[in-house]
């Protein structure tokens, strides 16, 4: 088990979050982002200040001039978004798995700085239900990352989000780093850090010394 991490989860995880299905706005900052350009359109913009069926319609129309076709399209009555465009649902996964999940969404909010569309949270929620996974600490980043082939984003969100329940739990810095088989530059308070290094495991020996590391691409 992992002492301590559930009682930590309820503790953080806020009640905007705690939810079977999670709809998200379509103007969300992180979530969501600017609305499609044409008039009355209520979907988030995905290409050329346009959602994607608007950025469809304009290319199958033989892309005429950008402005022109925003300033003369208008949504109608199908230009709504999709009933599980900006929806999250969360039932297929178990309960200390789904609070995991809502906590790493949680932090990608607060955090502010990537863009993620609700359909690539879907496929790690998938993904996760698929394994019959309880917890993201039961696979270490790499052997997850095994498990979005062809999904960049995906694997992305997958390995952000284990590393928040895992800062969570074990806290950050050079006292909580040591425990783990990868470490993090930037958590380490390393300047402009975005590197990591593998340390490989060798039987009965826990000493990170340079023969037993490897930099972790």
């Amino acid at each position: 088990g992992y002492p301590g991490l559930l009682a930590k989860l309820f503790a953080t995880v806020r009640a905007e979050f705690r939810r079977d299905v999670l709809i998200f706005d379509a103007a969300d900052p992180v979530f969501g982002g600017r609305l499609c350009q044409v008039n009355g359109c209520a979907r988030t913009q995905r290409s050329r200040r346009m959602c994607d069926a608007h950025h469809q319609r304009w290319l199958r129309g033989g892309r005429p001039e950008l402005e022109e076709f925003l300033r003369t399209t208008s949504a109608g009555p199908d230009d709504r978004p999709a009933a599980y465009e900006n929806r999250l649902e969360l039932h297929r996964l178990g309960w200390q798995l789904k609070l995991e999940v809502q906590y790493a969404l949680q932090r990608r909010r607060d955090d502010g700085q990537v863009k993620t569309r609700p359909g690539t949270a879907r496929r790690v929620v998938n993904i996760l239900a698929d394994n019959g996974a309880a917890s993201l600490l039961e696979l270490s980043e790499q052997e997850w990352a095994g498990r979005f082939p062809g999904s960049c984003a995906a694997e992305v969100l997958l390995r952000y989000a284990r590393r928040q329940v895992e800062d969570l739990w074990l806290g950050t810095g050079w006292e909580a780093e040591y425990r783990r088989d990868l470490w993090s530059l930037r958590d380490l308070g390393t300047p402009r850090g975005r590197g990591r290094i593998l340390f490989v495991r060798i039987p009965h020996q826990r000493d990170k010394s340079p023969l037993s590391r490897q930099a972790a691409q």
